[in-house]
């Protein structure tokens, strides 16, 4: 039995067509969701919450120090929710919070 190569045109041609690309993609959007869950269960669960470093002196005067915010948050919320008896969806929202 011959062995077939494996060329760089071979790889681009298989990823271009119809059958083949949308297995690449489905599969590239199934580790995004197992990643961005990854992400989302360790930023709710073990990241060590911010603090602030509290300095208080003679006569009550308290100055914080406020350390820096991040200003890219990337986010993803899903959900039930309920319009009517017999209206009921699921939802699921992903995007990139900028705070100023």
């Amino acid at each position: 039995m011959e062995e077939e190569k494996i060329t760089a045109s071979k790889l681009v041609k298989g990823a271009v067509k119809p059958k083949t690309g949308i297995k690449a993609f489905v599969f590239g959007l199934w580790i995004f969701v197992f990643v961005a869950t990854g992400f989302t269960v360790y930023r709710a669960y073990f990241r060590p919450l911010p603090t602030q470093n509290i300095k208080a002196e003679k006569g009550s005067n308290v100055n914080i120090y406020n350390q820096p915010k991040k200003f890219f948050i990337p986010f993803i919320e899903g959900g039930v929710e309920q319009r009517s008896n017999a209206d009921m969806g699921t939802y699921i929202r992903a995007g990139i919070r900028i705070e100023f």
